[in-house]
This record gives C-alpha cells, sequence and structure tokens, in this order.
C-alpha cells in the first residue's frame, strides 16, 4: 500500500508538470550567503555557538571546510546586563564558547546573540530562557523484552508550554554510550505528561540517566521539526506523508528565530535522575 501511494504520488505530480514550459534558473547565482546559527543555553552548561554559511539549493558540497566560519565576532548579552565576547575553540571546529563561571545563564532572563563577519550579514536572535521548570514525578524501569526495557514517567505539565517544549534524554550510565533522546514517547495524560519509552541495555550495564528537558518556544520549534523530518526519512506513511505533501507543498517548513540569517537560538532547563536496574 505505501509503494503504491508513493506511485500515485509520483504519477499525480508528472501529469502536474506535463503541461507546463521549462524554464532554467541559475539558482546558485542569485544565492546570497548567510550566517547559520545554532546554540541553546542552559544554566547547568557552558555556552556554545557552532557557526556555518548557507549553501546554494543543488550545491554539491566537495569541501565541508568551506562552509564552516571562523574569524567572527560573537556576542552573548543579557537583557539590561553585560556583553560577553565569546572565543573560538580553535580545535577546527566553528565553534565559539564560554564557560558558564564566566558568563552564568540565568532562568527567567532574555539574551541576545549577535555575529559581526567582515564576508557575511550581521546576525541577531533573542531566546527567552524558560522561568521554570519541570520536574520528575515517577520514574521507572522494567524488563521488556531480551535486553529491551521500558522507561516510564511522568510529571506535571507547566502552565502556558506546550507538548513540543519538552523532551528526554536518556544515558547509559556507563560512559559513552547513548539512547536517542527526543520527544518520542511523550503523551499527555490529563494533567501530566507521561513518557513511554522502550530502550536497549546490554549485559553489565548499572542503570540509566534520564534528563526531563523543559525547552523554549525555539528550541521546542527545532525538534518539532527535527522529529518529523527524521520520521520522513524512516518511514513517509508514519509521519502524515499526505498531510506533509499538501500542507507543506512537499517541503517540511524549517524553524529560524535568528534575523538576517537562518537557524535556532534557544535555551532550555533539565531535571535529572539517575535509574539502578
Amino acid at each position: 500500500m505505501r509503494k503504491q501511494a508513493l506511485v500515485n504520488i509520483i504519477i499525480l505530480f508528472s501529469l502536474c508538470t506535463a503541461c507546463v514550459s521549462e524554464d532554467i534558473v541559475d539558482i546558485s547565482s542569485k544565492h546570497q550567503p548567510k550566517i547559520f546559527v545554532l546554540g541553546f543555553l542552559s544554566p547547568d552548561n557552558d555556552v556554545e555557538i557552532y557557526l556555518g554559511r548557507t549553501i546554494p539549493f543543488g550545491t554539491i558540497q566537495e569541501n565541508p571546510e568551506n562552509y564552516k566560519v571562523f574569524d567572527a565576532e560573537v556576542r552573548i548579552q543579557e537583557e539590561g546586563g553585560e556583553t560577553y565576547l565569546l572565543k573560538e575553540t580553535g580545535d577546527g571546529t566553528p565553534l565559539y564558547r564560554c564557560s558558564k563561571s564566566e558568563f552564568p545563564i540565568s532562568a527567567g532572563k532574555t539574551y541576545t546573540l549577535e555575529v559581526n563577519h567582515n564576508d557575511l550579514p550581521t546576525v541577531q536572535a533573542n531566546t527567552t530562557v524558560p522561568s521554570a521548570k519541570a520536574h520528575w514525578q515517577n520514574l521507572e524501569i522494567s524488563p521488556s523484552e531480551m535486553y529491551y526495557y521500558m522507561v516510564s514517567g511522568n510529571w506535571e505539565k507547566l502552565p502556558h508550554t506546550d507538548l513540543k517544549q519538552y523532551g528526554v534524554l536518556i544515558e547509559n550510565l556507563d560512559p559513552y554510550r547513548l539512547n536517542k533522546g527526543t520527544s518520542e514517547g511523550i503523551f499527555p495524560t490529563g494533567n501530566l505528561i507521561s513518557l513511554k519509552r522502550e530502550i536497549f541495555l546490554a549485559n553489565g550495564e548499572r542503570g540509566l540517566r534520564a534528563t526531563l528537558l523543559t525547552k523554549d518556544v525555539h528550541y521546542g520549534a527545532y525538534s518539532n521539526i527535527a522529529d518529523l523530518t527524521w520520521n520522513v526519512m524512516e518511514d513517509f506513511s508514519s509521519a502524515g506523508f499526505a498531510e506533509i505533501i499538501s500542507g507543506f507543498k512537499g517541503v517540511i517548513p524549517q524553524h529560524s528565530n535568528v534575523e538576517n540569517g537562518v537557524g535556532v537560538f534557544g535555551s532550555y532547563l533539565k531535571d535529572t535522575r539517575d535509574i539502578a536496574l
């Protein structure tokens, strides 16, 4: 059925385009490079901002180094407070950072990011860190089958938030082993929001760490689109492929809050709990 549905869509698209005259447009010649920003603030973490530059549609990227942005001036300012200049890490990654002791992030505060570069337009973005965070009320793990376990938990929904502003990151307590951490398995149950997620744990592992994220609206929208994109790649039918085609004209919309550029500058709070097997 899935294959037939996809074939029907392709046939319909072909019929719609068969009677349209074809003009060749050089999109790349009209492309004006802009700065791409990705960064999420949290009181518990150092400030880290990744920078890149946009790529013309249809470009075959031969050298990824050409799309990294170095030698930029990256400043962050707390509303009504001081401005801090972030430093490049210097390890070949276009990452700009400062420690949380140098520039602490506070819940409820608004922060402005500004990026200047000699060859690219200046960009700005704002994020307001959530003023309160959700807390685990219940969290447990139970055997499912073989090496799979079911992680179950819930928390109280905060005022003026929606489902996409929550996420759960699940990590193994043994170092360097990581399970998928997204909004997968999160659903409302009355005044609570619940989690049910099956994970894999190998023999000898001691337990896991579950981190409940409370995100600002920009991080929440970014996560929602990322999950949707993953679902389309994994299985078009489970992501509502027909709705995407009809509602979005075949293109998944991307969320950006970066003025004069693209990307996401967001923030979050977290509540972490360890569970032993």
